[in-house]
C-alpha cells in the first residue's frame, strides 16, 4: 500500500460545508505538510474535490472516507482516489476492492467486527471508528497486537497516551480544519508531529 510507506502518522481527513470552504481546508492542511489526505464522502462536494484535489496537488495521497456502499467507492474510483475507507464492514465493498487490487481500509467498532476483517479478509490496515479513548484503543490493541490500526474519532489530548499504546496513524479532522488560519493549521500540526516524535 504505498500511500503508507511515508513515516508520517497523520492523515488529514477533509469535511467541508461548501467547495470553496473544502479548498481552504485542503490547501492549509497541505501547507502544514500534511500530503495523505482523506476527503469525507459526506461532503456533497466530495468527488468534485477530489477530481480538484488530483488535478493541483499531485503528490498527495488521496483517499475517499467515509464509503457506505458500492456505488460511491465506483463514483470515488473513477474520480481518481488512491485508497478507500469505510466507517463499517461491507462484504461486498472489499470484494469488489480484493478483485479490483483496490487498497481499502476498513472500519471496525468493535473487536467482533476486527475479527470479521482479519478472518474473511486481507486488508494491512483497520481504522478503528470510533476510537473513543486511550483507554478503550489499549483493550482492544491487548486482543490484536499485531493487527495495524488507524485511529479515528477520538480526544485530541489523549494521542499521547495513544502512541505510546501503539498507535499506528491518525486520520484527524476538525482538529485541524475547525479553522481558516493557515498559520494556526500549521501550528496545531507542528505540535502533534512533537508530541508523537517524544512519545515513541
Amino acid at each position: 500500500m504505498k500511500y503508507f510507506l511515508s513515516e508520517d502518522k497523520i492523515i488529514g481527513l477533509i469535511r467541508a460545508h461548501s467547495f470553496d470552504e473544502l479548498k481552504n481546508k485542503l490547501h492549509n492542511v497541505y501547507t502544514a505538510g500534511i500530503h495523505t489526505i482523506e476527503i469525507s464522502l459526506t461532503c456533497e462536494c466530495a468527488f468534485q474535490a477530489i477530481k480538484w484535489t488530483k488535478e493541483n496537488f499531485e503528490d498527495v495521497s488521496l483517499g475517499a472516507a467515509s464509503i457506505i456502499n458500492l456505488e460511491q467507492l465506483k463514483q470515488a474510483i473513477d474520480c481518481g482516489i488512491d485508497f478507500a475507507t469505510t466507517p463499517m464492514i461491507d462484504p461486498e465493498i472489499m470484494s469488489y476492492c480484493i478483485e479490483s487490487k483496490i487498497d481499502l481500509i476498513p472500519g471496525a467498532a468493535t473487536p467482533t467486527e476486527i475479527v470479521q476483517i482479519i478472518k474473511n479478509y486481507y486488508f494491512p490496515y483497520i481504522k478503528l471508528f470510533p476510537a473513543h479513548s486511550a483507554a478503550f484503543y489499549q483493550s482492544i490493541k491487548k486482543v490484536f497486537p499485531k493487527q495495524e490500526f488507524i485511529l479515528s474519532s477520538f480526544p485530541i489530548e489523549e494521542i499521547e497516551d495513544l502512541q505510546k499504546i501503539g498507535g499506528c496513524k491518525y486520520a484527524i479532522g476538525s482538529y485541524f480544519t475547525d479553522t481558516l488560519d493557515a498559520n494556526e493549521t500549521i501550528a496545531r500540526v507542528s505540535q502533534l508531529r512533537q508530541i508523537l516524535k517524544n512519545s515513541k
